[in-house]
């Protein structure tokens, strides 16, 4: 089927780090210059690109930036900052089904939710070392995680899906959200493109982000 060729082509792009930052550093670089009447180069250097170790080094690297919103005082936990991966990871999201632990856990002797039993266990032990008096997490959160075995509860699951319904200004199938941008494009004018966004609700349940409203 041609969808799910073109899903396939842009899971590959993704997967490519060089293909990836070249898409969005190219994609801003003209958006900016044609909306301040630049040329040229906008970024001076390359982007960063270093050669991770499966195992020990990965998982590191991993948990860092994961931590990064908590040393930042800005989530008490990682999984609660929502462009961290372990968010997209915990509440099943529509990108996290392109996330995997591969090169930490064999995939097929450890199952998905087992690995991120593993995964959130190593986070919570590097998250609540406190580093020169930066944001750590808290020691009782760690301890209640630790008793839990570090699974995500379904009712977490759950509370992590309903998320649509406060952020979205509507909820429903194609249709339903395409007639609602027909009854409200002649209130204004629209901040970006009609966009249809996954709830991990449902495959048939689709989204009306906030951000896509009328601007007044």
């Amino acid at each position: 089927m041609p969808g799910n060729n073109c899903y396939q082509a842009i899971i590959a792009r993704l997967e490519n780090i060089s293909e990836y930052m070249k898409s969005i550093k190219e994609t801003f670089a003209k958006w900016y210059n044609r909306k301040h009447d630049f040329k040229g180069c906008f970024w001076s250097e390359r982007f960063k690109n270093t050669i991770l170790q499966n195992g020990t080094a990965l998982a590191q690297c991993l948990a860092y930036l994961e931590l990064n919103p908590v040393r930042a005082s800005i989530a008490t936990v990682p999984e609660k900052y929502r462009w961290n991966s372990i968010y997209a990871r915990v509440r099943g999201t529509a990108i996290s089904s392109v996330l995997s632990f591969s090169g930490l856990y064999d995939e097929k002797v450890t199952p998905f939710k087992k690995a991120l039993s593993y995964y959130r266990e190593y986070l919570y032990a590097c998250g609540v070392r406190k580093i020169s008096g930066k944001g750590s997490i808290p020691a009782d959160l760690a301890e209640i995680e630790k008793k839990n075995g570090f699974s995500i509860p379904k009712e977490r699951v759950l509370m992590g899906k309903v998320t649509h319904f406060v952020e979205s200004c509507a909820i429903g199938s194609e249709d339903f959200i395409d007639g609602i941008y027909d009854k409200i494009s002649h209130l204004g004018r629209s901040i970006t493109k009609r966009k249809i966004y996954d709830t991990a609700l449902s495959k048939d349940v689709k989204s009306m982000k906030r951000f896509c409203m009328i601007r007044f």
